[in-house]
């Protein structure tokens, strides 16, 4: 079997097992220089192999192309390794991506092979003009990625290892619904490293703002009448202790296994908000002190 021919019964397959209906999706294969594309508005069904359209990796795409063609080109040119690329419409891969945030696989299986599969938002009227950069990017570091509510782009060195990246990035985003269906697992966003790093960013910064607006008040303490300044001592005090356990809070989340993160960032905001909180009211009874 030539590739052509294996890429021909790989967009079959895409149709049979439900994850293009019967104009959707593209692919192709690499073949050196060139590249052979999927016609634009191929039907899966009955594509056959003489309605393939050969492209320079470098260059315009062929006549007929489909129109990720460009798209296509540019994971090649930007990815040696890169000998194949299907674009698929897998309905839980989709579903399970509509919020836009990258897809961090629970299931045992798809964590094996996915750290996280990026999710890219692109304005629909748009589309062709950002996602063959956008995409390509992707590709450059990840076996796959997602167009939010379009569809999913998987590249590998062969077409068969490119299908078994689109079927096991399906599976693991059914599992996901499936379980949160049952009950079985939280139906909150989890966090991305990108995302931990951020709010782990965001607290320090926070706390750091907390604990000097504390040094002032107790400065400004310090001033006040004998009777103020025990009150104030003791204020102090339990803000001290709250802004220690807000930074245990973090440390300790900092530190934490992925499937702890949700809980313990809750955890951190409600220390926070009880230190944020204290201090604000002491600042408003030194005002009026």
């Amino acid at each position: 079997m030539n590739i052509q021919q294996d890429l021909i019964r790989h967009y079959h397959w895409l149709r049979q097992y439900g994850y293009n209906d019967s104009h959707s999706g593209n692919a192709s294969v690499r073949d050196h220089d060139q590249f052979w594309v999927t016609p634009t508005g191929a039907c899966a069904d009955l594509l056959e192999v003489g309605q393939l359209v050969q492209c320079p990796v470098d260059g315009s795409p062929g006549e007929g192309a489909s129109l990720d063609a460009v798209l296509h080109a540019m994971v090649y040119r930007k990815s040696p390794r890169a000998n194949a690329l299907l674009h698929s419409h897998g309905a839980y891969s989709v579903a399970m991506t509509m919020h836009g945030e990258d897809f961090v696989p629970p299931d045992f299986e798809g964590a094996y092979y996915f750290n996280r599969i990026p999710v890219i938002s692109i304005p629909y009227d748009q589309y062709l003009d950002l996602a063959a950069d956008a995409v390509s990017d992707a590709l450059v570091e990840h076996k796959v990625a997602v167009v939010r509510g379009h569809g999913v782009y998987a590249t590998a060195e062969s077409i068969n290892l490119a299908y078994k990246w689109t079927c096991s990035f399906e599976l693991s985003a059914k599992t996901c619904f499936l379980a949160q269906q049952a009950g079985t697992l939280s139906n909150k966003r989890r966090l991305t490293m990108p995302k931990r790093d951020k709010f782990i960013a965001q607290m320090k910064s926070q706390l750091d703002e907390g604990k000097a607006e504390l040094q002032k008040l107790e400065s400004k303490a310090g001033n006040a009448r004998a009777e103020i300044r025990e009150k104030s001592r003791q204020a102090i005090e339990e803000l001290h202790e709250k802004r220690v356990v807000a930074e245990m809070k973090l440390k300790e989340f900092e530190h934490a296994g992925e499937e702890a993160w949700e809980d313990l960032k809750e955890e951190v905001e409600r220390a926070w908000t009880a230190f944020k909180a204290g201090v604000d009211a002491f600042s408003d009874f030194s005002d009026h002190s």
